[in-house]
């Protein structure tokens, strides 16, 4: 199958190789005129180093189909958030449909009091959305769009503040919105498993030349021994086949950019992530307190 890569075409070789050494070995400790294995020794050595010449070509199609098959897996992500965020806005377009039918049968009986009480109680619960447009960049807007539904629809009270200007940031778009995102889901997961109130918040500034990422949630405490699990592929305590890539997503992006990501468990859970600027001398105007800088929130109980 195309994009497919048997790992034992590679285990195989290896073995073979071994086999030809013992061989070699045996040979030399055994026959009794070693001249006359010369020949053969060289006709041997052409084949390990052809067989070599396989193993390294085979290990680094696996590598290639591996990655490919992370890039995969971002994108079936993304796609899920996309899918989701349609779901909510076919589900706003019906609300806001049946806002309307509400408001106009109040105006039509005159009822002014109460349709701008009506109008008030809807504009509260819209307040975040109109926080959000601030973002520039359109994939990260959409992102903590559906990010903020997520944390609506499971009751969770979910801020952030992004207080510097992203443009520098020497990420990619899609791998940034991969690391804030999977971030934002085990706050999630871990803020409604634990003993407290689900909150989340989360925090974007640039510190020391270095942009810096931070995500805390009120889930249970961590132990030492657990942490050192958290990135690693599969290890989840969820019950679902589904879980299990998303710290180890952001791991491996965050390596491949050279940054750190730290974890801290004490009163609440943080996930710290620094991440580089494009180019050295680049500095923006965080400490001052940036004109452009955006909050939100999800308020709890949302509808």
């Amino acid at each position: 199958m195309k994009g497919k890569y048997n790992p034992w075409l590679v285990i195989a070789t290896i073995l073979l190789q071994t086999l030809l050494i013992a061989i070699i070995n045996i040979e030399l400790c055994t026959y009794p005129d070693t001249s006359k294995l010369k020949a053969f020794v060289t006709f041997i050595n052409f084949i390990i180093m052809g067989l070599s010449v396989l193993v390294i070509v085979s290990i680094k199609q696996i590598l290639k189909n591996h990655k490919k098959q992370v890039e995969d897996s971002y994108l079936r992500q993304h796609l899920h958030e996309v899918e989701d965020m349609i779901i909510v806005l076919n589900s706003e377009r019906h609300e806001y449909v049946r806002h309307i039918q509400i408001l106009q049968s109040m105006l039509y009986l005159q009822e002014m009091k109460a349709a701008e009480d009506y109008i008030d109680g809807i504009a509260r619960d819209y307040l975040p959305m109109q926080e959000i447009i601030l973002v520039k960049d359109p994939a990260l807007k959409s992102l903590l769009i559906s990010k903020q539904k997520v944390a609506e629809s499971f009751k969770v009270d979910f801020a952030f503040a992004i207080k510097c200007d992203l443009t520098c940031i020497g990420v990619e778009k899609w791998d940034l919105c991969s690391i804030i995102g999977n971030l934002l889901d085990n706050a999630f997961d871990a803020s409604i498993q634990g003993p407290l109130p689900p909150r989340v918040t989360m925090e974007i500034k640039h510190e020391e030349n270095k942009y810096v990422i931070y995500v805390h949630n009120s889930g249970m405490h961590v132990p030492e021994w657990q942490k050192k699990k958290l990135f690693e592929p599969r290890y989840t305590n969820k019950d679902s086949e589904n879980h299990g890539y998303g710290l180890y997503v952001v791991k491996q992006l965050v390596d491949k950019y050279n940054g750190e990501i730290k974890m801290i468990s004490q009163d609440k859970i943080s996930f710290i992530v620094y991440l580089p600027e494009k180019g050295a001398g680049k500095n923006d105007t965080e400490r001052g307190g940036l004109p452009g800088e955006v909050h939100g929130k999800a308020v709890t109980g949302y509808r």
